[in-house]
Order: structure tokens, then C-alpha cells, then sequence
């Protein structure tokens, strides 16, 4: 996904992973709220394609850091459910699209 946006040139894309082996890259630990959280500060649009077990943290983030965009690729639905009744009662300009890297099965 990184290596797309960064072809358009017209996006200044962050990566982050727990490792950070190759250039680019920024490590994070996505369990640690703190390093979240600065992360989210920097970025517009938010793309995760993390783990079950951390995507709500990275939702949460987004959801309180407010207007910013979230596309969630994962198939969590528990975090997917309460992210979205702490999103709507919130009203902060996010707009926050969870699963939408689902395939579409035939």
C-alpha cells in the first residue's frame, strides 16, 4: 500500500510496523497508546491492516484525535461495532471505514 501512494507523489506517506527492518519505515508498537496516538497527530488518512488484537486501539485513536479519515482492513467486528457508537456520539469530523478491505466472496 506504502509503495502505491508513494508512486502518486502527491501523498507523504508514514509507515509504521513493530519491526522497522527496511528504510522507511518508523517503529511502533501498536499495543503502546502513547506511540499511537503521536502517530495518528501526524497523519490525514490512516490505513491499518493490523491484527484483530490492536485494531481497536488504532480506531479509538483516530476516532478521539478527530477529523481524519480511518480504513480499516481488517475483519474485526467487535472493534468495528464500538468504534463506530464512539464515532457517531462524538460528532468530531472523522469519517472512519471499518472493513473495507474485505474480499468479496463468489
Amino acid at each position: 500500500i506504502r509503495e502505491m501512494l508513494q508512486e502518486h507523489k502527491r501523498f507523504n506517506v508514514s509507515c509504521y510496523d513493530k519491526i522497522s527492518t527496511e528504510a522507511g519505515v518508523t517503529e511502533l508498537d501498536a499495543s503502546n497508546l502513547d506511540q499511537i496516538d503521536e502517530a495518528v497527530k501526524k497523519a490525514d488518512i490512516i490505513i491499518s491492516a493490523l491484527p484483530y488484537n490492536v485494531t481497536k486501539n488504532i480506531a479509538m485513536s483516530v476516532a478521539k484525535a478527530g477529523n481524519r479519515i480511518y480504513l480499516d482492513l481488517t475483519e474485526d467486528v467487535y472493534a468495528a461495532q464500538e468504534l463506530i457508537a464512539y464515532n457517531v456520539s462524538q460528532a468530531n469530523g472523522s469519517i472512519m471505514v471499518p472493513h473495507c478491505g474485505l474480499l468479496q466472496h463468489h
